[in-house]
């Protein structure tokens, strides 16, 4: 016991103080400072950021200053995709174990993932523990590395009927194919779709992860009794989840996706009750992303189905629906009512494409309102309960899960993506052809275009700061990276320094963090109050 005693008091001595011995150096030979390591080099004042004492020498780590002696323990790829870092410890013996428990509190907030390895939510974290454990004792840092479900992209879409899915390819489709071909499935994602029901026998669904329920009393979810609506969920499921590659039928956006199916139309309707159960249970079978293909026009707001659905994107759904479709006998008027729940905040409406003269163009059933994009919608071929399987279609029925498979998709590379977050994608990789790179009522953002979507889930994006004065370095972050904390705060003579602002006026609320789930560059504007002028006068941020 007292040789026990000695060996903790040994390893509580050594935590107590740092050693000048220099660490070992990692990552290839730990090769020079430049572009490509996530690393520059940099003059700060000491203790900046609260790390490291003996030293003006500095190097940022994801936008961190830390010392020489520390970067000499980072390695691996710090322009992957990470959360966070792992500290991995030497091999100390038998009783490592024990000693490296009474260490880790000195880094507050790690986890212990295993004997000898620790997961920290940041660089400070990271090297305080590296710091008070003593810098010998570490074997390295790494990158938490983000780590994706690896669906097998596609060398060959054999499915026999896919040849008839125009909407599937290049624009005028929205290019649905060279996602499926890059393995952009939608694995590890959870999907619900609310409709009439589903042929779960199709044998183009055989060897898809389907579950379904009802909201009536009789459990079963086939899809029938429904008048003119026999075969519309069987067709919409299909959109998503047609098994791809499988030399049956045709080729669904997202089949690797789990699909969540909710029987909520019976009778050939539904009610406002029936949606907010299929809601409910999506919500209750953790689904990330609802699928809605019906509604109503009428001008008051259906404001406990709003609710729901508000309630929905609360706990991190993407909720897409159709926009609707006009009956010609309408005329124009027919175009401008709005449907519901499209017209909701908190849900993406989806609107009709076709093709006209060899170009993309809105079908001209697809209603003018509550339009965030537009999808294939015109001579959509699909599953079907009759007609030898398969048969040709038109709505915004269709179109909107080609977009509900989209949200599917970026779920399943980051759960942290948001309903706000979805659209903001939507709008960057859309392509509107009335109004480029706006926005209109008729289409939206535009027809969506999925390669180019999926390109934007696996960008890194910049943080840039602007202001008076020394600037930090440009910062990134990925989708997958999760809340972001911004650079903390900067020093001026003659100035306080009040903080970082998403609008060069420096209105609204200073930022401290981008969120999880953000998307796309990030601009920073410093504030600052002169300390030399009279007191509330705030200077302009430059």
């Amino acid at each position: 016991m007292k040789e026990y005693r000695k060996a903790v008091a040994f390893m509580l001595a050594l935590a107590m103080c740092i050693t000048a011995f220099p660490p070992t150096v990692f990552a290839d030979g730990a090769a020079p400072v430049g572009a490509g390591d996530g690393i520059s080099q940099q003059t700060a004042p000491p203790d900046s950021a609260g790390v490291g004492k003996s030293t003006n020498k500095r190097y940022l780590m994801d936008g961190v200053p830390v010392s020489d002696r520390q970067r000499g323990l980072f390695a691996g790829d710090f322009d992957a995709p990470h959360e966070g870092f792992i500290v991995r410890m030497k091999e100390q013996g038998g009783w490592a174990p024990m000693a490296l428990r009474r260490l880790a509190p000195l880094g507050a907030g790690l986890e212990e993932l295993a004997d000898g390895a620790y997961k920290a939510d940041s660089v400070e974290e990271a090297v305080k523990f590296a710091d008070g454990a003593n810098l010998d004792q570490i074997e390295f840092i790494q990158p938490n590395y983000s780590y994706h479900i690896l669906d097998s992209g596609l060398a060959e879409i054999n499915d026999p009927g896919y040849q008839e899915q125009w909407g599937f390819k290049p624009n005028p489709g929205a290019n649905v194919e060279a996602a499926l071909r890059k393995g952009f499935r939608g694995g590890g994602s959870r999907i619900a779709v609310l409709d009439t029901g589903i042929m779960l026998e199709h044998p183009d669904f055989a060897g898809a992860d389907i579950s379904a329920y009802s909201v009536f009393s009789d459990p079963t979810t086939a899809d029938n009794n429904n008048g003119g609506s026999n075969g519309h969920g069987t067709m919409v499921s299909g959109v998503i989840s047609a098994q791809a590659g499988n030399n049956i039928g045709i080729a669904g956006a997202a089949d690797r996706a789990s699909l969540i199916f909710v029987k909520i139309v019976s009778r050939g309707h539904c009610t406002t009750a029936e949606i907010i159960k299929g809601i409910t249970r999506s919500i209750d079978e953790k689904a990330d992303v609802i699928s809605i293909s019906l509604g109503i026009t009428r001008s008051a707001v259906d404001n406990a189905l709003k609710a729901a659905f508000d309630n929905a994107e609360g706990k991190g759904i993407i909720s897409v629906s159709a926009t609707g479709n006009y009956n010609v006998g309408y005329g124009d008027a027919g175009k401008k009512w709005i449907c519901q729940p499209a017209r909701y905040d908190s849900v993406i409406g989806v609107g009709g494409s076709t093709v006209v003269g060899g170009e993309a163009a809105v079908a001209d059933f697809s209603q003018r309102t509550a339009v965030t994009a537009i999808a294939p919608g015109r001579n959509v071929y699909g599953i079907s309960i009759g007609n030898d399987g398969y048969v040709k279609r038109d709505g915004t029925s269709f179109a909107a899960p080609i977009v509900a498979a989209m949200a599917g998709i970026a779920k399943s590379v980051s759960k942290s993506i948001t309903r706000a977050g979805f659209e903001a994608l939507l709008a960057a990789t859309s392509n509107n052809f009335n109004t480029p790179g706006g926005f209109d009522s008729d289409i939206g953002y535009g027809l969506v275009d999925l390669d180019l979507f999926t390109e934007y889930l696996t960008t890194r994006y910049a943080i840039t700061y602007v202001g008076d004065g020394p600037m930090p370095e440009p910062a990134y972050y990925y989708v997958t990276s999760g809340a972001v904390e911004l650079a903390p705060s900067l020093e001026r003579p003659g100035y306080i320094f009040l903080g970082w602002y998403d609008n060069p006026e420096g209105e609204g609320r200073p930022v401290s963090m981008i969120p999880s789930g953000a998307v796309l560059e990030k601009t920073f504007y410093a504030k600052w109050e002169s300390t030399t002028t009279e007191p509330g006068i705030i200077t302009e941020p430059g």
